[in-house]
């Protein structure tokens, strides 16, 4: 499979899959069903390329956001799409709509974010009905 990640600008989907190929790690880019463009890694990365990765698809969704802010009708695909792997090794996407979305990046890093989602995800997929005192 391999690590993906979205973007709703084709060329910056395209400029991501450079800098990953930059890298040494050559990607592919592929419509997705929903809308966008998918950059798809290998999975077995050093973590150093790993991090760059990260790092310029997150300097990347700051770009895209701002492009799709001063388009006009960018509303139709503006949403923050957040990637989490479920127990099964099932890969998952989040769509956030665009107000929670401006309002999640405006106060947290993108890794806050993503841990917040895949929490979320894995207390619905296995719901924990112990009193909120306890920890976790």
């Amino acid at each position: 499979m391999g690590f993906e990640y979205i973007l709703f600008d084709a060329a910056l989907a395209e400029a991501l899959r450079s800098f990953a190929a930059a890298l040494g790690a050559p990607g592919q880019v592929r419509a997705d069903p929903l809308g966008g463009w998918v950059v798809q890694v290998p999975e077995d990365l050093a973590e150093s390329v790993q991090d760059a990765i990260e790092a310029e698809y997150n300097r990347l969704m700051l770009l895209q956001r701002d492009v799709l802010d001063a388009a006009d009708g960018a509303d139709l695909n503006d949403v923050l799409g957040v990637q989490f792997t479920l127990a099964s090794g099932q890969t998952c996407w989040v769509r956030v709509p665009a107000v929670l979305g401006r309002r999640l990046a405006d106060h947290f890093s993108f890794e806050e974010i993503h841990a917040l989602v895949a929490l979320v995800a894995e207390q619905v997929l296995q719901p924990n009905d112990a009193p909120l005192c306890q920890k976790l």
